[in-house]
């Protein structure tokens, strides 16, 4: 056994690093998540919607957030996107067919240009958040008794 205890901290590692993940998994999730409330992904906004703004669309249409489509699949399965997580990585994953378009931005396949409303992307915000995770998770190691 080693004077600082390495040994033991080295046994815990990969525990903790099981734990990081499921950790980070789930706040990235739901930092996604909240995106739909907030309309918007950290500091960017999304671009407004055409419904919210024509005189013909209902009080309903021009009244609904902006990504929370009629039947609200994108945001379910972005709030329950969690794909794999395995000892090195988590894998997030939104199978609705849009999802990319609604997320990156680009043409619709009718001619149509769809602006980018990044749902699920790394931001300044989420990095921050991840790195107090991460400082929490392995502060952890340095306080195991020996």
């Amino acid at each position: 056994m080693s004077k600082f205890g390495f040994d033991k901290i080295a046994r815990e590692m990969p525990a903790m690093k099981r734990e990081a993940l499921k950790l980070l998994s789930v706040e990235t999730q739901q930092y996604f998540g909240e995106s739909f409330s907030k309309q918007g992904l950290g500091n960017e906004k999304w671009a407004e919607v055409k419904r919210r703004t024509s005189p013909y669309s209902s009080m309903w249409d021009k009244t609904r957030p902006i990504l929370y489509g009629k039947s609200g699949q994108l945001r379910a399965h972005t709030l329950d996107s969690i794909e794999s997580i395995n000892d090195h990585q988590f894998v997030l994953v939104n199978p609705m067919s849009y999802a990319v378009l609604q997320n990156e931005g680009g043409e619709n396949g009718q001619g149509a240009y769809v602006p980018a409303r990044p749902f699920m992307k790394q931001t300044q915000e989420l990095t921050h958040m991840q790195l107090e995770t991460l400082n929490a998770v392995t502060g952890k190691i340095w306080h195991l008794r020996f």
